[in-house]
């Protein structure tokens, strides 16, 4: 399936790696169908926590997403019945959480803790949580540069 974006030009993808957000995400509830890209850098545990969350539909619309357990942020909530089945049910082994990452005003790079995006790996389906109250548990980790890739 070739798709077309803003970052890479055209790609060929595999259509059985597509994600479906079946409600969309905030703001972009009419883009539903999603791919990963990942970022290489000579750091391979660097490279490994940072995606391109990439639409299928739309070129321009792409977000750069990170595993939080790379800045030694862990959540812990509770999915809804209905949020379960829309993941397609499954093991929690096999759902991931990323977070958007954005830019200030600064030029700074942060992330949006309070609406972490949930995929199942399995079924390839996804959602965003918006979470009312954060209780994040915070692990210090080493901090270095992140070299070629800019959020």
């Amino acid at each position: 399936m070739q798709i077309k974006t803003a970052v890479f030009g055209e790609l060929s993808i595999d259509p059985s790696t597509v994600i479906t957000f079946d409600n969309g995400l905030a703001g972009f509830e009419d883009s539903k169908r999603f791919t990963l890209f990942h970022k290489e850098s000579e750091d391979k545990s660097v490279s490994a926590a940072f995606w391109l969350l990439q639409s299928v539909e739309r070129p321009e619309l792409h977000f750069s997403v990170a595993d939080p357990g790379a800045f030694g942020f862990n959540y812990s909530f509770k999915l809804t019945d209905e949020e379960v089945a829309a993941l397609g049910n499954g093991s929690p082994d096999d759902v991931i959480v990323l977070v958007l990452l954005f830019k200030d005003e600064a030029g700074n790079v942060n992330s949006n803790i309070k609406s972490p995006l949930i995929i199942n790996t399995k079924t390839l389906k996804g959602l965003q949580k918006v979470l009312v109250s954060v209780e994040p548990t915070l692990t210090i980790v080493e901090t270095r540069p992140v070299l070629g890739f800019n959020a």
